[in-house]
């Protein structure tokens, strides 16, 4: 049986555990008062499986992802995480063939540039009037970006308006939780630990989509042509502001530990279907390019 990848469940997340084969199925077993306790992963219902701190992985297991197409990554506390794609089988070549064709044209890569972000702000409204904590109004923030998405001649202009709606977004929720935040990535303060976690999952969906459909990662809309990867994060910044950042301040507000803000952000992304709108993004331009 196949499952689309938009039909599966979008990230599990495992630590101090060890991940086998069992009876051909895969599970993760973990140790509890000299008591070994097997967990079944649904294995074709995952599109992502996130090792963290304190997890092992045996061959056989790795085999059973790889036939049902699950991407592997890897985490340490804080880390960065690896994402490792088994190449199983041939990809259909007409969606790197179209993403490359629409990106050798400037205006038309800086037109999908725009068109991602009216998603991105489309989506941003959406989740923060849906959160109870959150008054923190972001519309006129959002109409002062969107005219200068319209106004922008060129990507750096693109980017220069994406960095101040990120940093007047961070603003407001910073003052309605009654906060200090500047971001600095990696630095030890809830908000910014949180942000960089939640990130990373956004990251993993990113990579997913792009993987399952063959498009490398080095053919950026936005972000720097030799930036490593560069086109997850235009993908994975569609649902960073409106899924991430909003997790990250409650559960810094609340004092949440790291394990329930990353089982918040994780709810969030699988209840908005944030893997399902990557896929919906990426496949309209690639198809309206074949």
């Amino acid at each position: 049986m196949t499952i689309l990848t938009t039909h599966k469940y979008g990230i599990e997340y495992l630590e101090h555990c060890s991940v086998r084969a069992a009876d051909e199925q895969l599970v993760f077993v973990r140790r509890k008062d000299a008591i070994q306790q097997h967990f079944n992963i649904p294995v074709l219902n995952t599109a992502v499986l996130l090792l963290g701190p304190g997890t092992s992985l045996t061959q056989q297991a790795a085999r059973l992802c790889a036939e049902g197409n699950v991407l592997l990554g890897f985490s340490a506390g804080g880390g960065t995480p690896l994402y490792m794609a088994a190449i199983n089988e041939y990809r259909e070549p007409k969606y790197s063939r179209a993403w490359i064709s629409m990106w050798e044209d400037e205006a038309r890569r800086l037109a999908i540039a725009k068109q991602f972000q009216q998603t991105r702000v489309a989506l941003i409204k959406q989740s923060w009037a849906s959160y109870p904590e959150i008054t923190a109004d972001p519309s006129d923030t959002l109409t002062q970006f969107l005219a200068h998405c319209v106004e922008a001649r060129n990507t750096m202009e693109l980017l220069s308006a994406e960095g101040q709606l990120t940093k007047e977004l961070y603003g407001l929720l910073a003052r309605q939780f009654g906060v200090s935040f500047t971001r600095k990535p990696k630095t030890k303060e809830f908000a910014n630990e949180y942000l960089d976690a939640g990130n990373y999952l956004a990251y993993g969906l990113a990579a997913c989509c792009l993987w399952v459909l063959g498009i490398p990662y080095s053919y950026p809309l936005m972000h720097g042509k030799t930036r490593r990867g560069a086109l997850v994060f235009d993908v994975a910044d569609l649902v960073k502001d409106a899924l991430i950042m909003p997790a990250a301040f409650i559960s810094a507000e609340k004092g949440e530990p790291a394990n329930i803000c990353r089982k918040r952000m994780l709810a969030n992304l699988h209840e908005k279907d944030a893997l399902v709108l990557m896929f919906k993004e990426v496949l309209k331009v690639a198809e309206c390019s074949t």
